[in-house]
């Protein structure tokens, strides 16, 4: 259904005229021609195909360049996940019997396109609107934050973890979409959040060629760091470990390490904690030596932070241990375990009772 007007015509011709740098000269008849024309073909396009409206004024929330067909299709792919809302109803124009439907989408963008509210690059396959149509477009939506909420989810959910350069590459074209979607402010939850705060720190120095992170990062890396965001990325890389995605989740885990050592520490339990569950995912992955050393720094500042009968340092003792049967070196596997035991015995049992104990 297509949003209403918030304000009177006059009144937006106006202030996108004067907000403008692209036109400083007075308004005149020519340009109010050219205001009412894309009022008109907006309404005509909302007559005759309500849908293609609907799409075009979400769009208001994207960047005006660089709208490409994989943002949709991406989200599509990612429809189940738990914080897709009413993100649903949108990305259910591209929708037959669940699955995506290119043919619906160059169907509705070809409507948009017939009433030049949208333009197609051949050369790079993207779509863009006018800086004027498109500012125009986002004051013609009264529910903005329902409307910019979506819009957010949507990127969220185009956001994948494979590694190629074409993957890089596009996670990096979404850099300023996002920044355009989060202008009025964030709307979404931690999940969310985790998913596009990660796109601005691999823009710094995660992919091959990477450019520097748009104006936004700064605000997202503040998301990115909330606890409950790290949070939500811990719980989403265990999610990759119980079904096996190891690549994945080592990324996650890399970035939840770099951010709390950042904030807390390299010697806070949380810290410590994130180290401890990317070493396992070494392990899985067969990546023995790098599990090894960081097992290694676990277990001994545990050892010195919480000291050697601490249930964490115990647990980082049986984690190395298990490293190491891993690599075949049973004595040194075995030595470990019998000093975990002991250290459980001295925690567990009466220091009257010990003699008897051993």
């Amino acid at each position: 259904m297509v949003v209403s007007v918030r304000k009177s015509d006059q009144t937006l011709c106006g202030e996108l005229w004067e907000e403008s740098s692209l036109y400083k000269h007075k308004i005149d008849d020519y340009e109010w021609t050219v205001y009412a024309t894309w009022r008109l073909s907006f309404e005509r396009l909302a007559t005759h195909a309500a849908q293609a409206a609907t799409f075009l004024q979400y769009c208001a929330y994207l960047h005006p360049n660089g709208i490409s067909k994989a943002i949709f299709q991406n989200a599509i792919a990612n429809i189940m996940l738990p914080f897709v809302c009413h993100a649903k109803d949108l990305l259910g124009l591209f929708l037959t019997s669940g699955s995506w439907d290119a043919q619906k989408f160059t169907m509705i963008l070809s409507e948009i396109q017939s009433y030049s509210l949208i333009d197609f690059d051949d050369e790079e396959k993207t779509y863009s609107i006018h800086p004027l149509v498109h500012d125009w477009l986002h004051a013609t939506i009264s529910h903005d934050e329902v409307t910019s909420s979506c819009v957010q989810c949507i990127l969220g959910m185009a956001i994948s973890w494979e590694f190629g350069s074409d993957d890089f590459s596009f996670r990096r074209s979404l850099l300023p979409h996002i920044d355009a979607a989060l202008q009025g402010g964030q709307h979404t939850g931690p999940n969310l959040t985790a998913r596009l705060g990660h796109i601005y720190s691999e823009g710094e120095e995660g992919g091959p060629d990477a450019e520097p992170a748009c104006d936004g990062h700064e605000e997202a890396s503040a998301w990115d760091e909330h606890p409950d965001s790290l949070a939500s990325m811990s719980n989403l890389a265990s999610t990759y470990c119980n079904q096996g995605r190891w690549k994945e989740a080592e990324v996650l885990e890399v970035l939840v390490i770099q951010t709390r050592i950042r904030v807390f520490g390299e010697e806070h339990p949380h810290s410590l904690t994130t180290m401890g569950n990317l070493a396992s995912t070494y392990r899985n992955q067969g990546q023995l030596k790098d599990a090894e050393e960081l097992e290694m720094l676990v277990m001994e500042v545990m050892k010195r932070v919480l000291g050697k009968e601490h249930p964490d340092s115990l647990t980082s003792m049986a984690n190395l241990a298990s490293t190491y049967r891993h690599q075949g070196r049973w004595k040194e596997a075995e030595e470990l375990q019998v000093l975990r035991g002991r250290g459980y015995l001295a925690r567990n049992i009466p220091t009257h009772s010990r003699a008897w104990a051993t």
